[in-house]
This record gives C-alpha cells, sequence and structure tokens, in this order.
C-alpha cells in the first residue's frame, strides 16, 4: 500500500551527521557584514577621500581578520601594507587612480591571504567566483546548522508548505481583484503598511537602497574570504614555468644562423648610434621650438626601440633554440645587445631631462619617466629569464606586475606637488622658464600648496600672478561646499589634509590677497603673466 512522504523536518542520528558540523563560518561572514556596513556608512552616504580611506583601511583590518584560519602568503602582507600607503594618499588628497587601486587590491589581498598568487588571469578568475562563492557558503552553512542541530531538513516537507501558501496566494488576489470593494480594502490596508515602513526606515535612516548595498557589497566580500577556487589556474591546468630544461639529445635549431646573423647585426647598429648619440646631442644647440622633437618626441622613439628589443630577446630565447647546443653563443651576443639596450635607457632619460632643463617638470613627464623605468625592468626580467632559462609564462607573469605595480606608484605619488616644488625651487633659483608650466597645465590643490612659495618671488609679473590666483581661492573657495575647492566640509568623509593646509597658508597671508579682491583684477593679472610666460611653452 502506498504511503504518503512524511511532510516534516527528520530527525538525525549521531551516526548521520557530516564532518563539517560545527564549521559554520562565522568569521567570514561577521566580516563579510561588518565590511558592506563600512562601505554603506563611509562610501554610499559619504563618498569623500577620507570616506574611502576610512573604508580601505577597514576593510583590510576586516580582510585580514576573515582570513586568520587560511594560509596565508607573504604577498598579503605587502599587499596589505600598499593599501595602507593608498589610504595616508586619500587622507592627503584625493586621487581617483589611488582609488581604483585600492579596489583592485582588496581582491588581491583575500587571494593572498587564501594561499593564491594575484597573477592576472587568477585574478579575473577569482573575480568571477565571487560572485558565486556565497552560494556555497550559505549552503553548507544551512547543511552545518541542521546536522548541528541533529534535523534534516525534507524538500518534500518544505514543498508539502510551500505550494499550498502558493496557491493560497494566487487564488486569493484573484478573489481579491474581482471584487471592488475588498480590492479597495486591502489597497488601503498595504498602503498604510508601506506608509508605516516608509516612515520608519527615514526616521532610522536607513532606506531599501541601503539594504541593497549591505547585500550586495556582503555578497562579494564572502565570496572573496571564503572562495570556491582553491588553486591556481596555472596548477589547476598543469602549467608550468620553471627553467627550460634542457634535452639530453641537443638538436640543432633551423633558424640558428638567421637569429646570429640578426643579433650581430643589431649589436653593430645600437653601438654605432649610441656613439652618435652621446657624440653629438650633450653639444648640440637645440633651436627654439624644437625642444620637444628632441625631448618628447626623441625619448618616445629610443623607448619604442627599447621595448621591441625587449620583446625580440624575449621571442628569440625560447622553445626549441635552448635545445641547441650553440646557445651559450647567442647569448654572449645577447649579453652585448643587453648592454647597448642599458645605455639606451640613459639616452632615453637623458632626452626627457632636455625638456626638463628647458622648461621645468610636468605630469606627464613624470608619466614619461615611470613609463621608462617599467619598459627597463621589463628589459631587466628578459635578461634574467635569459640568464637562468626560465619559461615564458614566468616572464609574462612578472612583467604584467611590473606594469601593475609602476601603475601603483604614479597612483600614490604626490606627483603634481613634487612636479612644483621642483619648478619653485628653479624660478627661485633665477630661472623663470619653468612658470610656463603654471599656466598652460591643471594643477590639483597639492600642487598649489607647493606654489605658495612663489608669492615672495622676486619677479613681479610670476609674482603677481601667482598672487592672483591664489587670492582666487581666498575669496571664491573658503565658502564653498567641498574642500577639495577650498569649500567647508559637509560630510566627515569629505576631509583631506592639503586643503586645510592650504587655507590656513591664505589665512596667514590674507593681505596679499588684498589688492586682488575683485575678480576683473584678477583675470587681467593672470592673462598678463600668462602671456609673460607663454614665451618658454
Amino acid at each position: 500500500m502506498d504511503t504518503q512522504p512524511e511532510l516534516d523536518f527528520l530527525p538525525m542520528d549521531e551516526d548521520t551527521k557530516s564532518p563539517a558540523a560545527g564549521s559554520v563560518p562565522w568569521l567570514e561572514i561577521g566580516c563579510a557584514f561588518l565590511t558592506a556596513i563600512l562601505f554603506d556608512v563611509a562610501i554610499y552616504h559619504g563618498g569623500g577621500s577620507l570616506g574611502w580611506a576610512v573604508f580601505f583601511l577597514g576593510a583590510t583590518l576586516l580582510y585580514f581578520v576573515g582570513t586568520l584560519r587560511k594560509r596565508d602568503l607573504i604577498n598579503g602582507w605587502l599587499i596589505g601594507a600598499m593599501l595602507v600607503v593608498i589610504c595616508l594618499r586619500l587622507i592627503w588628497l584625493n586621487q581617483p587612480g589611488a582609488i581604483f587601486c585600492g579596489l583592485v587590491l582588496l581582491p588581491a589581498l583575500a587571494m593572498c591571504r587564501n594561499g593564491l598568487e594575484p597573477t592576472w588571469w587568477d585574478y579575473a578568475a577569482y573575480g568571477l567566483q565571487s560572485l558565486l562563492s556565497s552560494v556555497f557558503v550559505i549552503r553548507d552553512t544551512g547543511i552545518s546548522l541542521q546536522e548541528r542541530r541533529g534535523i534534516k531538513i525534507s524538500y518534500i516537507g518544505v514543498l508539502g508548505i510551500a505550494l499550498p501558501v502558493g496557491a493560497l496566494l494566487i487564488f486569493g488576489t484573484i478573489f481579491v481583484l474581482a471584487n471592488p470593494d475588498l480590492a479597495t480594502s486591502f489597497s488601503t490596508v498595504f498602503n498604510n503598511i508601506g506608509t508605516w515602513l516608509t516612515d520608519l526606515l527615514t526616521t532610522t535612516g536607513f532606506g531599501f537602497d541601503d539594504f541593497l548595498i549591505l547585500v550586495i557589497i556582503a555578497w562579494l566580500t564572502l565570496g572573496q574570504l571564503v572562495p570556491a577556487m582553491k588553486q591556481n589556474l596555472q596548477e589547476l591546468l598543469g602549467f608550468t614555468e620553471g627553467e627550460a630544461k634542457a634535452s639530453e639529445e641537443p638538436e640543432p635549431f633551423a633558424l640558428y644562423s638567421p637569429i646570429r646573423n640578426t643579433l650581430i647585426a643589431v649589436v653593430v647598429l645600437f653601438f654605432v648610434y649610441l656613439t652618435y648619440e652621446f657624440c653629438t646631442i650633450p653639444f648640440r644647440q637645440i633651436p627654439p621650438g624644437a625642444y620637444w622633437k628632441y625631448a618628447h618626441q626623441g625619448a618616445a622613439w629610443l623607448t619604442l626601440a627599447l621595448a621591441i628589443a625587449t620583446l625580440m630577446l624575449s621571442a628569440i630565447f625560447r622553445g626549441e633554440l635552448l635545445q641547441d647546443e650553440r646557445v651559450e653563443k647567442l647569448k654572449t651576443l645577447a649579453w652585448w645587445w643587453s648592454a647597448a639596450n642599458f645605455i639606451l635607457a640613459l639616452a632615453v632619460y637623458n632626452r626627457m631631462f632636455i625638456y626638463v632643463r628647458f622648461n621645468g617638470m610636468t605630469y606627464m613627464r613624470v608619466v614619461g619617466l615611470y613609463g621608462i623605468s617599467t619598459v627597463v625592468v621589463g628589459f631587466l626580467l628578459v635578461v634574467w629569464k635569459i640568464r637562468h632559462n626560465q619559461g615564458f609564462l614566468w616572464l609574462i607573469k612578472r612583467q604584467l606586475w611590473a606594469l601593475s605595480i609602476a601603475i601603483y606608484l604614479l597612483s600614490v605619488t604626490p606627483v603634481d606637488w613634487l612636479v612644483y616644488r621642483w619648478n619653485v625651487w628653479q624660478i627661485l633659483s633665477g630661472n623663470p622658464k619653468p612658470a610656463v608650466q603654471i599656466t598652460e597645465h591643471e594643477i590639483d590643490l597639492g600642487g598649489w600648496l607647493a606654489l605658495h612659495d612663489l608669492v615672495d618671488s622676486e619677479d613681479p609679473i610670476i609674482r603677481d600672478g601667482v598672487r592672483a590666483k591664489l587670492a582666487g581661492f581666498y575669496y571664491k573657495g573658503v565658502n564653498s561646499v567641498r574642500p577639495r575647492r577650498m569649500k567647508e566640509a559637509e560630510h566627515w568623509s569629505d576631509y583631506q589634509l592639503v586643503p586645510e593646509q592650504l587655507k590656513q597658508r591664505l589665512e596667514e597671508n590674507k593681505e596679499l590677497w588684498e589688492p586682488f579682491e575683485r575678480e576683473g583684477v584678477r583675470d587681467e593679472t593672470w592673462y598678463k603673466f600668462k602671456e609673460y610666460a607663454y614665451q618658454w611653452y
């Protein structure tokens, strides 16, 4: 005789409990929700530079606490230190690039704390899996809680409750809508409930948008703290990046002669060109208006040559060539070419500093120096790869790291402050040419903090031009809304150190701004300064 299935929770015997019982990741869940709350308070309801700094610092600590039971890599501590530096940078002055780097580094921190190496391809996979990992965490948590209480939830029992309730709701709604009086009554009741909930949420300051933010951020954070991904893709797919092993029976490589001839040709060409470079450029009188051709354009072409040399060396010394017993002869040629490339790198730096010596530093020149340095580091990695017979995967991984570190360093560097400290020093030392960088470029408040020293310049046009600009901050900016525009903070998260320092210096020297109180006077003085400085553009 058929019997109806049990529509109830089934008790479990001790012998049927899973080994996972009692392994609920309460620590990770708690840290995920605290991270979400921190994001809601500091970013969603704030969003200022200090808010981001507080979020990154708090999230870093919570990520460390939430992964205390994991096998950490030393890289995790390094990334934690990088996040702290980002926090300091944001407290000093806002930098969108630093915020971007912080958002990128948090998942990388979780990866390292879970024993995974943060390569870019693994990082992408880790980000995707964090969307789904929380599903498994919630499932396993539910199973553990059931087993801890000695019960087992039957899906048939759940359906036994859900199906009747669903049927009642569907048909009950249809019957209510079929009767206008009932529909009006129910509508009034639901409207009153909605109004009550809205008033309650308004009073507490917590709305549906906050709830949504908490769920999304907690979901993503939990997926990072308790990942389903347990291995790097490289390990999972069986790829290796170790030393290339030589064959027991070396085989001649068919392209050996073309490669040898190519290396000889480029070695000779590079040394001939470098002789020309260092025998002519330092002594050449550059004609007016042509500095950009020798500096920016010339440095760009030489950097391209260095990058192509890096790619060529990387492509040559791999695969079957390493099995040829004559490869050591090619390596000797490679060392000569490498030496020429390092000298070429010095030539590139020299080209950049031609322009710096001419009319000062700029943001883009700093970017150029970072770019050149990244290419040089990439070339060093190629030399290391050849010297130690490392694989191509080893090289790609480290070159991507080099690029990432360069972007990070550029983001946390107070570029405008350093640039205009240099330019101010040059101007006060009697070289007025860097003044053109003040009038022809956008400058953040860190740069204007450094430029404040020019209010005492001996050059009256430069002095009055800078005073006129700073007077604009004093008269138009002090009572504005956001501190990055010299305004009073509307929210605690808006605080930044540089605007406060600049505001203080403006107040200390307010007598200097009195001649420039009228906006027309400020504009006229600035235009005169701009015309004067343009002769060194």
